[in-house]
């Protein structure tokens, strides 16, 4: 499992980065071809909104919105 903990806070180009990262990760290691994966692994991105994540990134993602407790949950 790989976290990313709002995404949206970082710059651009870290999104960009993780983005190009993670759409290898299925795949092989580039430094050592004769390791691969049992299984794609499973990542995990969070957001608090605080910009709008790129939509190619959207595009590949399945969204869960967690509200806010109610103040009767405590």
């Amino acid at each position: 499992m790989l976290l990313i903990d709002e995404l949206d806070r970082a710059d651009e180009a870290f999104e960009a980065f993780s983005f190009g990262g993670a759409r290898r990760l299925p795949g092989h290691d580039p430094g050592n071809s004769a390791r691969e994966a049992a299984q794609p692994p499973i990542v995990v991105i969070t957001s608090n909104r605080t910009r709008e994540i790129h939509d190619a990134l959207k595009r590949r993602c399945l969204y869960h919105w967690v509200g806010y407790p109610s103040p009767s949950a405590n």
